[in-house]
Order: structure tokens, then C-alpha cells, then sequence
């Protein structure tokens, strides 16, 4: 019987030390593989390696993680199951075994466990898919893997003491964790207020190729400072790239300001937060954080019906993990540098996610625009197959772009005012609405969720202002089919179908929906409609013409709403 008993502890003591030394290894690829996965990220970040076409290499790097991890956490549970296979005992050993190892070296569990969970989080949100759910389950077992809970060798009162002490080490290192990434991020990003404004940094290359004339804020505007100078009104005009107005020889409110001056009016300053790629929920908190430090005797909002309107209302916006600033999210309230970098690197910016990254695109297209139109036409044709139609032979993407015979190698021509470029999401646009063959709209109807959603912000900055007694003032600038006859005519050719009816109704509903909340609104519609050559062709912004008649009007208003600003006051 003795034998027989010693027999079974010592089956028992190898079994332990096998599970032991199993577990050991587990963690050790886990850590591992943390470790190599961030070092694949910032080398790819660093020599901006692409790994595969359209996928950046931070958020190839965090897949990779993410994948690495996933058949980590599996190894893991398979060996639950193997040791109660093979050893005949309950997996709840292997977790008391795990607890043995936190015991004798918390520091390199929860290390690997720390590692493990934010790569893993991070590749998860970068998928934006159900994964991120399924990551968090992985990274919860992870973590209670490597805690003491269900260690039934330990008294009950020593067990809850490793409790205690295992989850104080783990929030220890990771709030160190989290010091050091924002540390590290302040040497890699731009510095305040640029990166509160943009998601990306403004070259002197990029500058240079959309007109100049930025600043070290990323604004397209003069040098400036939250310190108004004295005797000076100063005007804040929030937007997106109707106000950036790249191509131009100036942004929007600098045609304001030449308006105002050839008036004899040189006391008034026109600050331009318009920035491109952007909309309500960036205006609302770009205004919070920055716009209201800026001292302003007005301010004149610019909203774009063809892709302004927003689909969830101020009170519903979700509470997101990372966002870009200065979005509202969890981990940008504690860590914004960091949030800037990994927004930047992951491209999960509104800017990051509309533009396609191609690299050397913009001077591909030059060239290609430099070139006679018959072989132009069939370079451009070639290069949206490569890069944006793979499945859709060359031959028939260029009949559609002929479809207008030399009506686009025309406009593209060199001039000195307003002169076009080929861009390549716009050719895209083309080219998707011709082989789909939307049918034409005949009547729409407003999407009032839309509407409403879109308003509730505007509202939210007319009730910041009205606090401080600051006048608002909100122009809705409608798109260029509803106005310009010589914009439509020109992409007669090519449109199959119009979604024209859908922005000018979406514009008329919003409003009548801020007139009746009370807040100032004018539409430029009434001031555009069926003056010709007040749009660019290429990319729908306004041309010199369309901004003088619309600065006139603006710099009328501007001094229409100073005066009855200081008339109320």
C-alpha cells in the first residue's frame, strides 16, 4: 500500500513539475512574442515599410501582434486540456501552477501579460470588426491566467493577499507602461497646438504642392497667437476645406479680409480654424479647446451638405477607446501624445481613412497631366487599375474617362489662376459611377436623423457662444452641382446618375431646422445659383470668382454682426 502510495505522489510531483515547466514556456513565447511584435511596429514605423497595398505599417504590425497573440492565448487553454488528458487531473491545476509562477516572478508575467493585452487591444481596434470583443476575451484570460485566483493550495486569506498584491502589480505596470509610451511620444509628435488640430503632420512638401501659406499651427493662415492684438476684432472662421481652400492663392478668410480692407476696414483679423477633412464633431470640440482661448468677437461656422451631415446627435456620440483629437476618447484623455501617434501611424483619422495611401500618387498624376491626351489618357486609365479598379480592364476605364473627348486634358491645362489637377479619388468617382449605373433621382426626401444629428452640434456651439456673448453666424455652402450650370455641364459626359437632389434638400432642411433652434443661418445658395465658373471642376471647391462673391457677402455680415454685437452689449 505504501508503494502503491508513493507511486501515485510521486506520479503526482513529476506531473506538477511537467505542468510547471510547460506553463513557464507558455509565458515565455507570450513574452516573446510581445516583445518582437512591438519591435516589428517600430521598425515599420520607422522606415515606413508597407507590408501589403493599402494597409499601413503600424496597423500590419498590430494584425501580425494580434494574430501572434491569439495563437498564444490558444496554446495556453490547449494545454489546460492537454495536462488533464495526459495527467488526469483537473485544468484548475495548471491555474495554480500559473499562480506559483506569478509567485516566484510576478514581474515577467505581468510584464508579458501587459505587452500581450495592449498589443492585442490595439490590433483589435484596428480591424474595427467583432475581433475587438473577441481581444478582449483573450486578454481577460491572459490576465486571470496569471493571477492567483482558483490557487486552492493557498490558505484562503493568503490567497486573497496574492489577489490583492498580483492586480496592484499589474495596474502599477501598466500605468508605468502608459507613462512611458506618452513620454516617448512627446519626441515624435508635433508640438501643441498642431496636434490638437491635425492628425497628420503639414510638410513643406505637401505646403508647397496646395498652395502655401501655412503656419506652426497646420493652419493656412499668417502667423498668429491666442493673445489678440490690441484694438484688433478678431473674427474665427470654423470649417473644413472650403475655408483651407488649397490650390487657391489664399484661404477663404483671407479673401474676407482683402474685402474688409479694400472697405478702409483694417481692424478686424480673420483666424482661420478651417482644416480639411473634418466636420461637426471636429468643429464643436476644435472651438472647445482651442477656438474659445482665441478671444473671439465672432465667429462663422461654414457647413458642407455634401459630406457634413453626421449620423449620431451630440447626446448620443459613443465613448470611444482612441479617436482622433480632439475627439473625446478614453485613452486621449490620459495620453493625447500617444493618441496623436497611434491615430497617425494606424491611419484611423477621418483624414487617414478618405485618402488611400499610394505612395508618390500626387506626382505620378502630375506627370501623367503633363502628357499629350492620347497618351495621358491611357496612362491615367492604366493607373486606376493598378491602384483602384484591379478587376476592371484598363480598355474599359478609358472609354469611360474619353467620354468627353479632350474636355479633360483641357481643364488640367497650366494657367496661373485656378489652375486644375488630376486627383485620384475623383477619377475614382467617375469611373465607380459609370460601371455601377446609378439611376438618376427624381424626388428625395431630407433623412431627418441626419438633420437632426448634424444640428445638435451646431446647437451645442451656439450655446458655448452664447454664454460668453459672442455672436454665431453659420453659412451653408452648397455643393457645386446645385449652383454652377458650367460644373454641371462639364461632367454631363460622365454622369449617369445625380445625387443633386439629396444635398439640396438635405441643405434646405438643415435650415429651416437651426432657424427655428434660433441660431443665425444664411444660405449661399442664393447668392451662387446660376453664376457660372464659381466652382473648380476637379475637386469642387470654390474658384477666385466663386470667393469674391462669397466674401462679399461674408464681410457684410461680419460687420452687420459686430455691430449688432456691440449694440447688445
Amino acid at each position: 500500500m505504501r508503494a502503491e502510495g508513493g507511486s501515485c505522489e510521486t506520479l503526482r510531483k513529476n506531473t506538477t513539475q511537467m505542468n510547471y515547466s510547460s506553463v513557464k514556456y507558455i509565458y515565455v513565447t507570450l513574452l516573446t512574442i510581445g516583445i518582437a511584435t512591438v519591435a516589428i511596429a517600430l521598425a515599420a514605423a520607422s522606415f515606413n515599410m508597407g507590408f501589403t497595398p493599402g494597409v499601413g505599417p503600424m496597423k500590419m504590425a498590430m494584425l501580425l501582434a494580434g494574430l501572434g497573440t491569439v495563437c498564444a492565448s490558444f496554446a495556453l487553454r490547449a494545454e489546460g486540456i492537454k495536462t488533464w488528458v495526459i495527467g488526469r487531473t483537473r485544468i484548475s491545476q495548471v491555474v495554480s501552477i500559473s499562480a506559483s509562477l506569478v509567485q516566484k516572478s510576478p514581474i515577467g508575467c505581468y510584464w508579458c501579460v501587459t505587452i500581450t493585452a495592449i498589443t492585442l487591444l490595439l490590433a483589435s481596434y484596428a480591424l474595427y470588426t467583432w475581433y475587438m470583443v473577441f481581444g478582449l476575451y483573450l486578454s481577460s484570460i491572459c490576465i486571470v491566467i496569471a493571477g492567483c485566483i482558483g490557487n486552492s493550495v493557498f490558505r484562503a486569506s493568503e490567497l486573497r493577499q496574492r489577489i490583492v498584491f498580483s492586480h496592484i502589480v499589474a495596474l502599477l505596470l501598466l500605468f508605468t507602461f502608459g507613462i512611458g509610451l506618452e513620454v516617448i511620444s512627446a519626441f515624435m509628435v508635433p508640438a501643441w497646438p498642431m496636434r490638437e488640430l491635425r492628425p497628420v503632420r503639414v510638410t513643406k512638401a505637401w505646403a508647397k504642392a496646395v498652395g502655401g501659406g501655412f503656419n506652426s499651427w497646420g493652419l493656412r493662415d499668417a502667423e498668429r497667437g491666442f493673445q489678440k492684438p490690441p484694438g484688433i476684432k478678431r473674427i474665427v472662421f470654423l470649417g473644413d476645406s472650403m475655408l483651407e481652400a488649397a490650390f487657391s492663392r489664399n484661404a477663404h478668410p483671407g479673401y474676407v479680409c482683402d474685402e474688409l480692407a479694400q472697405r478702409g476696414i483694417n481692424s478686424i483679423e480673420c483666424f482661420n480654424l478651417g482644416i480639411s477633412t473634418t466636420g461637426p464633431r471636429h468643429y464643436l470640440y476644435r472651438m472647445r479647446h482651442i477656438g474659445m482661448n482665441l478671444s473671439p468677437d465672432a465667429v462663422l461656422l461654414y457647413i458642407y451638405p455634401g459630406n457634413d451631415l453626421v449620423g449620431l446627435s451630440y447626446n448620443n456620440q459613443p465613448i470611444t477607446l482612441i479617436d482622433e483629437r480632439p475627439l473625446p476618447s478614453i485613452i486621449g484623455r490620459f495620453m493625447p501624445r500617444l493618441t496623436w501617434l497611434l491615430v497617425n501611424r494606424l491611419g484611423i483619422s477621418e483624414f487617414g481613412r478618405s485618402n488611400k495611401p499610394i505612395s508618390n500618387e500626387s506626382e505620378d498624376l502630375q506627370q501623367i497631366s503633363e502628357m499629350p491626351y492620347e497618351k495621358g489618357i491611357t496612362e491615367l486609365s492604366d493607373h486606376m487599375h493598378r491602384h483602384y479598379f484591379p478587376k476592371v480592364a484598363p480598355k474599359r476605364i478609358e472609354d469611360i474617362l474619353r467620354r468627353g473627348g479632350p474636355l479633360l486634358w483641357q481643364e488640367i491645362a497650366p494657367r496661373w489662376l485656378d489652375r486644375e489637377y488630376l486627383f485620384g479619388w475623383r477619377i475614382k468617382q467617375v469611373v465607380y459611377d459609370a460601371l455601377h449605373k446609378r439611376p438618376a433621382v427624381t424626388s428625395a426626401m431630407p433623412n431627418s436623423k441626419l438633420i437632426n444629428a448634424t444640428a445638435s452640434y451646431i446647437d451645442e456651439i451656439a450655446r458655448d457662444l452664447e454664454e460668453r456673448h459672442i455672436p454665431l453666424v453659420v453659412f451653408l455652402v452648397p455643393v457645386a452641382e446645385n449652383v454652377d450650370p458650367a460644373y454641371r455641364k462639364f461632367w454631363e459626359p460622365w454622369y449617369l446618375g445625380d445625387n443633386d437632389p439629396y444635398n439640396r434638400i438635405h441643405r434646405e432642411a438643415l435650415f429651416k431646422v437651426l432657424r427655428s433652434h434660433g441660431v443665425k443661418v444664411v444660405d449661399l445658395a442664393e447668392i451662387l445659383n446660376g453664376i457660372p465658373g464659381t466652382y473648380r471642376k476637379l475637386d469642387g471647391h470654390w474658384t477666385e470668382r466663386g470667393h469674391a462673391i462669397v466674401s462679399g457677402h461674408v464681410a457684410g455680415t461680419v460687420l452687420g454682426s459686430l455691430r449688432s454685437s456691440s449694440a447688445g452689449r
